[in-house]
């Protein structure tokens, strides 16, 4: 991985060309994107039980926003 020193200014300019400068979105995406939050993701979602993944594929929401359970 490399330091936040190394990636800042590359961040920046993607940032920069994006029109993100002084928004809460040019803050959000680059953190949600990098190396690190992705591996944390990965990490937090591996915990989820079994069950509680097959449950929640199991329950649909239809257009109208019932649940139906299948």
């Amino acid at each position: 991985m490399l330091p936040v020193e190394v990636r800042i200014l590359p961040t920046y300019e993607v940032v920069a060309s994006f029109g993100m400068l002084k928004t809460y979105s040019g803050l959000i995406f680059p953190l949600i994107a990098s190396a690190t939050a992705t591996f944390l993701f990965r990490q937090f979602f591996m915990t989820v039980p079994d069950e509680i993944v097959e449950a929640a594929g199991l329950m649909v929401l239809d257009l109208c926003g019932f649940s139906l359970i299948f």
